[in-house]
Parts: structure tokens; sequence; C-alpha cells
């Protein structure tokens, strides 16, 4: 009897599906890991919108027309920040009077974009002096 030197067919079959299912994995995890970074990416640009209009509500002076009770605001970002109509998010903001305290008003900055076919927002509220 001689002895045959190598792997037999179902030894090399069942060895490419086990690596079949490593590659499987491998390329799922990537593929999960660029969504997530993509996601954290925008949230991170809206929290930074969301902040620096929050910023300029609360240092802007009485009266000052962004901070009418009446009405409310909208603009468009773009990724990086700038004001851009056909941006990816849209900034709103409200600023109302307490009841209670009509001195003391209440701001509340909301940041809205969509990724992956969702929508998706960010709110920021303070109160200002």
């Amino acid at each position: 009897m001689k002895q045959g030197r190598g792997f037999s067919l179902l030894e090399v079959m069942v060895s490419g599906a086990l690596f079949l299912v490593a590659v499987t994995g491998v390329v799922s995890t990537v593929s999960t890991s660029t969504s997530l970074r993509s996601d954290m990416r925008l949230h991170a640009a809206a929290a930074e919108i969301a902040q620096e209009r929050m910023e300029r509500l609360l240092t802007a002076a009485r009266g000052a027309p962004e901070l009418s009770p009446t009405a409310i605001h909208e603009e468009r970002r773009g990724n990086s920040g700038a004001l851009d109509p056909a941006g990816a998010f849209i900034v709103s903001w409200t600023v109302s009077t307490l009841v209670a305290v009509p001195a003391v008003s209440h701001v509340v900055v909301d940041v809205r974009w969509r990724t992956g076919g969702r929508s998706k927002n960010l709110t920021l509220e303070t109160n200002r002096d």
C-alpha cells in the first residue's frame, strides 16, 4: 500500500470553509467599525456646531435679533461647521422667557442631520440671565 502525501479533497474543503467564515467575520467587523467611526465623526461635528451656537447665544447682547423669543431660528451648516445653504446640519434654536423668573431666558439649540437613512439630532439646553 502506497502512502500518499498532501491533503485529501475533504480536508481542503473543510479548511477553505473555515477560512471563509473567518474572513467574513473580519470583513463584517471592519464594515461596522467604519460605519460607527463615520457616525461618531458626524456626532462630534454636530456637538461642536451646537456648542458654538450656544456660546454665541449666551454672549449676545440683550435685544439681539438672534435672541428674539417670538421666532424659531434656523440655519444650515456644512460638515466643517461653516454656513452652507445645502449643508448636512440643520441648526435651530429658540429663546423663551421663563414665566416664574422673567429676567431669565431658556435657550434650546437643536442640531439635526441624516446618516444611514436615519435622522439624528443633538439638543443643548440652558438658562441665560
